[in-house]
């Protein structure tokens, strides 16, 4: 069933929309049954979120939107948003003053009574934005809780917040979801699609700079800052985790013009939202919210790279213990925490999630490497983040490969190591971190050659981050080189194959064969890569159809072979070898011809 009709079913009856009645366009929902509005909405906000889970959320009408869906989307949005301000405007014990906010007269919203039956009156979206505002600085002005004795909680009500805010972050997800596949589908949009899709936006309602500056507040508000790493939320937690969920979705979406606008607005002056978020990921929270708070730092510098200065500045400015903090020492620390708090990582309750939180804080520091690599008015020493993190690193990767998740997180770290500094091989080494790369590149490659993932795409993202790390590490470092090296050709075999490649040369030096471009050896077929060993799988991908596998496969083992292009030869044969020696210029390669790549 569509996801916006449940939605209205469960948050009771159908409301009038602009002066008119759409119910009768609608199919008429299910009797709301009589049970507490918060029961109904834990009940739909569980069935969307296995759908998240299962990967199978229900889009009725991507290639061709329906208008009375589109209808029945927009009236769910605006009931929703409707339920979420007045609970906000009429919940004097829990976020205190301003009472007289929530009278029906200030806040353009019935009576308690009215809203107990789900007769909530929608505004336009100007008035709405206004109310929502109102609503904002209500719980501004009362300041956050320090105690828990400073809060008189009431459960039902901070249960009935945190159930409408999960509600919001479910419907913009969806709607999120079946924008993107519509945009597969259909193909990017020009300006002015991009602008009719923002005018039109049927969510507009959750993504406002008043209900954006709301999420805000109720994430400040409502964030205890009593427990780091905590698996178990007050009821007060879970409002700022929903909050701070409903805020990441409704901003989320590099590339998409609903979600481009909504950033723009998060982060300007209406909402403000990097100030609050640099003083947010410097203070304890539980491991839940933490997340969701790291996933915004994420989403932030991922889309635009001056994002990441201006946290770096409000960090700074928010520090009083040190006047050198920046983004990337929060993120170290944050990482070191995960890394070394009890219990010992990763946890063996299934509520513990400090794996993801380790996974999202070194895809941040992925993408600020990025971002200082491709700029070069960034004024940042490229070792700056390898120096603080590259004991990590080293703590990583000692870890036991039996649980998924630390598997994960190594993988998480490879894509650090493809810009390491020079230096951190010998470190690397020193510390036994070699052996475990080479463990990481065995089981990518059983994937890739054995496994098969099926996509191009796929397999680059799974082999090429190892390999470009690997062969880095080799290039700067002789002895790191020496360990990968015997790490892919074993010593106990280099024997058999030394003496193959002498007989191999003498046939050359015999006048059996001429050589070609200088090189001494033109065998077809590798010397010695018996099938399933992790050679012959490299070897597997010098011919890959993805190219970028194709080249870093092959710049690897040229790498490990000192660039000498005979052995480079004799490990890997002439057929696999000709693509790579043509871009190097050592043999002319006529544009309409083919080789045939015969393997052992």
């Amino acid at each position: 069933m569509d996801p916006a009709e449940t939605l209205l079913s469960a948050l009771g009856e159908i409301p009038v929309r602009g002066g008119q009645d759409v119910s009768s366009k609608m199919d008429a929902p299910s009797k709301v049954e009589a049970r507490p509005l918060s029961k109904r909405l834990q009940q739909w906000n569980g069935a969307i979120e296995s759908e998240f889970v299962a990967n199978i959320p229900s889009f009725s009408f991507v290639s061709e939107p329906n208008e009375d869906s589109l209808a029945k989307l927009a009236v769910a949005v605006e009931t929703l948003h409707g339920h979420l301000v007045h609970t906000v405007l009429s919940n004097p014990p829990l976020f205190s003053g301003n009472k007289e906010l929530s009278s029906g007269s200030e806040s353009g919203i019935k009576d308690e009574s009215d809203v107990a039956r789900g007769g909530i009156v929608l505004l336009n979206d100007v008035e709405a934005d206004a109310t929502t505002s109102r609503a904002a600085e209500a719980v501004a002005e009362c300041g956050a809780a320090r105690t828990l004795e400073d809060v008189e909680d009431d459960n039902e009500k901070l249960i009935l917040t945190s159930d409408l805010l999960r509600a919001c972050k479910n419907i913009l997800r969806w709607t999120n979801q079946r924008r993107a596949l519509a945009m597969r589908v259909r193909g990017q949009s020009g300006p002015a699609e991009a602008e009719e899709c923002v005018a039109n936006d049927e969510t507009k309602r959750l993504r406002q700079p008043g209900t954006l500056r709301l999420y805000l507040v109720l994430l400040e508000g409502c964030s205890s800052h009593f427990q780091k790493g905590s698996t178990v939320l007050t009821h007060r937690d879970s409002v700022a985790q929903t909050a701070s969920l409903a805020l990441f979705h409704a901003t989320f979406g590099a590339g998409e013009p609903v979600a481009d606008v909504a950033r723009s607005v998060l982060v300007g002056s209406k909402v403000n939202f990097i100030p609050s978020l640099a003083r947010l990921v410097n203070l304890p929270h539980p491991l839940p919210l933490l997340i969701s708070l790291m996933r915004h730092v994420h989403s932030l510098v991922g889309s635009e790279p001056v994002l990441a200065k201006r946290l770096d500045s409000a960090v700074a400015e928010g520090s009083s213990d040190c006047k050198d903090k920046d983004l990337a020492s929060v993120l170290v620390a944050t990482l070191a925490w995960t890394l070394r708090s009890d219990p010992p990582f990763p946890g063996t309750d299934p509520g513990d999630r400090r794996s993801d939180l380790a996974v999202e804080v070194m895809r941040i520091m992925f993408v600020l490497q990025l971002r200082h690599a491709s700029n070069n008015d960034e004024v940042k020493n490229d070792n700056d983040m390898m120096t603080q993190i590259g004991i990590l690193i080293c703590d990583i990767l000692q870890l036991p490969n039996a649980d998924f998740r630390i598997y994960d997180i190594k993988l998480a770290a490879v894509n650090l190591l493809m810009d390491c500094p020079a230096e951190y091989g010998q470190f690397l080494m020193s510390n036994n971190g070699i052996p475990p790369l080479l463990a990481v590149l065995t089981l990518q490659l059983t994937t890739v050659v054995v496994e098969r993932t099926g996509s191009g795409a796929a397999d680059a993202a799974a082999i090429v981050p190892i390999l470009i790390a690997l062969t880095r590490l080799s290039a700067a470092n002789d002895d790191v080189k020496k360990v990968i090296k015997e790490g892919i050709f074993p010593p106990e075999a280099e024997k058999g194959f030394q003496s193959k490649a002498r007989e191999e040369k003498e046939k050359l030096r015999g006048g059996d064969r001429g050589s070609v471009g200088g090189l001494g050896a033109k065998n077809m077929s590798p010397l010695d890569a018996p099938r399933g060993t992790v050679r012959w799988k490299l070897l597997r991908l010098m011919t890959w159809t993805e190219s970028n596998v194709k080249r870093c496969a092959s710049e690897f083992i040229w790498t490990l072979c000192n660039g000498d292009a005979t052995e480079f030869v004799l490990r890997t044969g002439f057929g696999n070898a000709v693509h790579i020696l043509g871009i190097k210029g050592l043999v002319t390669i006529p544009k309409e011809s083919t080789v045939d790549i015969p393997m052992s």
